[in-house]
């Protein structure tokens, strides 16, 4: 009952999905509202039976997709497949922390916690893959899970270089890591590295049929110069 098509289904039912999954009061609350949202219908005003309609849909949408992507997480943890993650203790960052400083210590804390504790993080970023810059089309696409407009499906994932290796972890729709992949260094090389407005763009070889098409937020841009400096050397 609880395998992810299965939650799939049940989730044309809004909410039934959530509540098999154990998330009742979730499950309650989004029936609730989606019910309230397309009784809009059957009023008398227009520009409410609009405004439910398309609440209505995007509820309906929105709960499915949560209540699957939940229901595939707890497939990965009961097939033993979930990632071991090791208490990593946070270093202290001084009064005042940039968002930037922040940012960047909850990713290297994200990552560290993959490695194992003899590794060495020199450096960590958090991108999105599938995009070539972060345009508004873009933002937008990727804050909804959704396919850019180059075709690809967005997904966000954690780098981390180490002495020896590139590490690259995919994360699935709440940002979790789910995958780890270590590539050695001479497998590795930059193909295209721009900087924008919004977000750096990355390009690398990996040694698989198609580069790693990554875009990168300028608050992690020294950290992004910093990689790309260790592979032009």
């Amino acid at each position: 009952m609880k395998k992810p098509w299965m939650i799939g289904l049940l989730s044309i039912i809004p909410g039934l999905g959530l509540v098999v999954i154990g998330e009742f009061l979730k499950g309650l609350g989004v029936f609730i509202i989606t019910f309230l949202a397309f009784m809009c219908l059957f009023v008398p005003w227009d520009i409410f039976v609009g405004i439910g309609l398309a609440l209505g849909l995007i509820l309906w949408g929105v709960q499915l997709w949560y209540a699957v992507s939940v229901a595939q997480r707890l497939s990965r943890a009961e097939a033993g497949l979930a990632l071991p993650v090791r208490q990593v203790e946070a270093a202290s960052l001084p009064p005042g922390a940039s968002f930037e400083e922040k940012s960047q210590q909850k990713i290297r804390d994200t990552v560290m916690g993959l490695l194992a504790p003899d590794e060495r993080l020199n450096v960590a970023l958090y991108g999105t893959t599938g995009v070539r810059t972060f345009t508004l089309v873009d933002l937008i696409l990727a804050l909804l899970g959704g396919t850019p407009l180059s075709g690809e499906k967005v997904r966000q994932c954690y780098l981390g270089i180490t002495d020896n290796e590139l590490i690259l972890i995919e994360t699935d729709a709440f940002g979790k890591p789910f995958n780890i992949q270590r590539i050695a260094f001479n497998k590795v090389l930059i193909l295209k590295f721009r900087e924008h407005m919004l977000s750096d763009e990355l390009a690398i070889d990996i040694g698989e049929e198609k580069p790693l098409q990554l875009a990168v937020g300028r608050p992690l841009r020294q950290s992004t110069r910093q990689l790309v400096s260790m592979f032009s050397s």
